[in-house]
């Protein structure tokens, strides 16, 4: 399991799947997942620990995007960038084409940035 600890050795958050920097790989009690709270435990000589000084307090579990919704934002981050390089004089419209064939961009985005209307090239 990847947790992520404070300064006093606390666990704030975890993640069973995925890379995020800060965090360490540890071995956790098997009810750590459905107990777990910020704070709750605490990581002590290389072992997860229940914290003794745990008060229930509204902190806030950090939210982290799902998979789908981060490979949605890269996508679009994509998008903006070969739209704004086109926009520079970078690409022109066949090149643009070769974005949409390979799914950087929509026929629409292409149509809205060339203003032409995409025909797909054989």
């Amino acid at each position: 399991m990847k947790v992520i600890i404070d300064d006093e050795c606390r666990i704030i958050a975890y993640a069973q799947t995925g890379e995020i920097d800060g965090f360490i790989e540890v071995d956790v009690p098997d009810e750590f997942v459905d107990n777990f709270k910020p704070e709750y435990y605490k990581y002590d000589n290389g072992n997860v620990i229940l914290n003794s000084s745990f008060k229930n307090t509204s902190t806030v579990v950090p939210k982290f995007k799902a998979t789908s919704e981060l490979i949605a934002d890269l996508t679009q981050q994509m998008a903006d960038l070969v739209i704004q390089f086109y926009n520079q004089g970078f690409y022109d419209a066949e090149k643009m084409k070769l974005f949409v064939k390979v799914g950087r961009l929509t026929s629409e985005q292409y149509q809205e940035v060339t203003g032409s209307d995409y025909v797909q090239s054989l």
